[in-house]
């Protein structure tokens, strides 16, 4: 139930005669030019909540008046209409005019200061409440996205205008201290990083085990494993099921893609085994049947005489470097690597020793990541409680409607249509 004084509004109603709520712009690879003076701003620059600024593509300013671009302006709300959050909205907070435009999938909404305040609606949009409705009209098949059209057909709660300012700045003050607790947990997750390299780096220099490195054997990544044929078991992603027997070992960040029952597509090789997905440099001890996904995966065996797990943590050691220095490629590189292999007994020890180290990293890691988790179930709590009207007390409450120009939401919208019809009398 929508608290007293405020109302639904769709985005539409919002507008005044300058306002603006339409799609970024339709830019092809040939209209653009890497010396061109009008940034194209992307879906990687929009995050939730908060602008990205990642991407390097631009275009001349006579391309963009020739398509009629829109151009951008400081405090417009871009909104991802494609995933990952669909519908995450931030200010764009970068100023010049006529020098940045946005692609299709991102919608521009450019409200009227006087009226709304821009960082009240994209936390609006930011909230549960809104992601809940944006979920219920996406559309699409592979790629979920959400259309300007049913995004215009959503409705969202208008505070009076002093209320606005009272829960951006109360939202602003708890995201704050989130924040603090938040950048502490991950420069405590980096110390770990920084940790396990150190482990690492140390077991395959020799320093973990009693014996002498002098005794290991010079040779190269390449000559220690078995590559194994996957391309007549591939599962493509249309095939995936979210329940089944096998799952299916993907090459994106996360282990399992999905999941068939097929077993004429499970791999046959003798477990346990690497997986390497060589587009996103991730690396998988799997041990169990399993069938594979992705045009980047690529799965092998170790050659006799060589644990299977020593390799995997020999490749964990191996990436860091490879990725310092800069590589593409992440395994091409990798076959390459002068490495000393230790003598199978001292394989068993170094494993050992790694995982004990490892076990109390991992165990604090977790407790970190349950922290981080935490942190975001009470941000996506405090705009719940924001836009159900929840969040200010009643203290709060009556100070906003001290204020000159507090007024119910329904009066502030009559006087937001009152403008608009002014605005187009006055053209005519």
């Amino acid at each position: 139930m929508i608290r007293d004084g405020w109302i639904e509004v769709a985005i539409d109603e919002l507008l005044t005669d300058n306002g603006v709520f339409h799609d970024g712009d339709w830019i092809e690879s040939k209209d653009q030019d890497p010396n061109g003076d009008v940034r194209l701003i992307q879906l990687a620059d929009i995050g939730d909540g908060k602008f990205l600024d990642k991407s390097k593509r631009y275009l001349t300013t006579m391309k963009a008046k020739e398509l009629n671009c829109t151009f951008l302006q400081e405090g417009d709300i871009l909104v991802a209409r494609m995933p990952y959050p669909l519908g995450r909205a931030t200010l764009f907070p970068l100023k010049g005019e006529h020098k940045y435009i946005t692609v299709v999938d991102v919608a521009i909404i450019r409200l009227n200061k006087d009226f709304v305040i821009p960082a009240y609606f994209k936390y609006n949009l930011n909230s549960p409440i809104s992601r809940h409705k944006i979920e219920k009209l996406k559309s699409g098949t592979t790629r979920k996205r959400i259309s300007r059209k049913n995004l215009s057909n959503i409705r969202f709660s208008f505070a009076p205008l002093p209320e606005q300012r009272a829960i951006v700045a109360k939202i602003e003050e708890l995201f704050s201290e989130l924040d603090s607790g938040i950048d502490s947990l991950k420069k405590a997750k980096d110390q770990l990083e920084v940790y396990r390299q150190a482990v690492l780096k140390s077991a395959f220099e020799g320093r973990l085990t009693h014996s002498e490195v002098e005794g290991w054997q010079r040779t190269s990544f390449n000559k220690l494993i078995k590559n194994i044929s996957i391309s007549k078991n591939k599962v493509k992603q249309r095939d995936y099921l979210l329940e089944g027997k096998y799952p299916v070992i993907d090459q994106g960040q996360e282990l399992i893609g999905g999941y068939i029952d097929n077993e004429e597509k499970v791999v046959e090789c003798n477990l346990p085994v690497i997986v390497f997905g060589d587009h996103t440099k991730t690396v998988k001890y799997v041990n169990f049947e399993f069938a594979p996904g992705g045009d980047g995966t690529k799965i092998f065996e170790t050659e006799r005489g060589i644990r299977t797990k020593y390799l995997y943590y020999l490749i964990l050691f191996l990436s860091k470097k490879i990725k310092d220095r800069g590589y593409a490629r992440h395994y091409q590189y990798l076959k390459k690597e002068k490495i000393l292999l230790a003598p199978l007994p001292d394989q068993e020890e170094i494993i050992k020793e790694i995982e004990s180290r490892l076990s109390v990293c991992e165990n604090i890691e977790a407790n970190i990541d349950e922290a981080l988790e935490k942190s975001e179930a009470l941000r996506q709590s405090v705009l719940k409680k924001a836009f159900e009207g929840k969040l200010l007390s009643n203290e709060e409450l009556e100070a906003c409607k001290q204020e000159d120009d507090w007024e119910p939401a329904e009066k502030l919208l009559k006087r937001i249509k009152e403008t608009k019809k002014e605005a187009k009398n006055n053209v005519k």
